[in-house]
């Protein structure tokens, strides 16, 4: 259920900003990875220096893109 509604949010927000979709694409999939960090830490995860300059890099990324 879940899937099938971030499906539907991704196709109603391409209607909404079809003229960026390469922003879109990246900030939805740079919005993922932060929250899989988020989770990660709340649960306890260790990061390695390589996993969190992978954070730091997607965070760029938007920035940049803004």
């Amino acid at each position: 259920m879940v899937n099938l509604f971030s499906i539907f949010a991704i196709y109603n927000a391409l209607d909404v900003y079809a003229s960026k979709t390469a922003v879109f694409f990246t900030l939805n999939n740079v919005t993922v990875v932060v929250l899989s960090f988020i989770l990660g830490v709340s649960l306890g995860e260790k990061f390695t220096k390589r996993s969190l300059l992978g954070l730091a890099l997607a965070v760029i990324a938007i920035i940049l893109l803004g």
